[in-house]
């Protein structure tokens, strides 16, 4: 069978696609945002800063990791200024080779599972650090670092632009990973 889509339907769905991508990463708890323009400027001019420095990065240690990522915000002057400088992101190939070979794309997983699925929480996953933990805040197992579901990346950088340490949100772990 061949479907083929005109041009409304293809509108519909790339917007219906965005709305289902704005709606997981700005929820405003039932409460409609009357204008979602502003929220749409500065999702269009996000970007990751990505540190890819084999030399000193490859088969590194989390504590390592961490001394490089607080060397690099402390040469900007950011400690503690925003999410962007308080925690990173570690992809290395141990995490990312899971990711690659078993993520499916958003809409082939909501196909199989449906929308608010959360069947996978813990099996998908990226290394999360945060520069200049404070170890006495949160839980007494906390390190400095977690596991942080793809699926509730969001909420802990939401959750980490306020101030709070990291540590406070570890309570928040099943199985070994942050699940929001």
């Amino acid at each position: 069978m061949h479907l083929e889509l005109n041009e409304a339907d293809r509108d519909w769905q790339d917007q219906n696609r965005a709305s289902r991508l704005y709606r997981d990463l700005y929820d405003t708890f039932g409460v409609p945002n009357p204008d979602p323009t502003p929220k749409n400027q500065l999702w269009a001019r996000h970007y990751l800063t990505v540190v890819e420095d084999l030399t000193v990065l490859d088969g590194a240690s989390v504590d390592a990791v961490r001394s490089h990522f607080e060397s690099w915000v402390e040469q900007r002057n950011m400690r503690d200024r925003w999410n962007k400088y308080r925690v990173c992101m570690v992809i290395n190939d141990e995490i990312l080779e899971p990711l690659l070979n078993n993520v499916p794309l958003a809409d082939a997983h909501a196909d199989m599972h449906g929308e608010d699925c959360t069947e996978e929480m813990t099996e998908w996953y990226v290394k999360v650090v945060e520069a200049f933990p404070d170890l006495d805040q949160g839980e007494p197992d906390y390190k400095g670092w977690m596991n942080c579901s793809v699926y509730a990346m969001v909420d802990l950088w939401d959750s980490m632009d306020d101030g709070a340490y990291m540590g406070t949100s570890f309570g928040a772990v099943f199985e070994g990973v942050y699940c929001g």
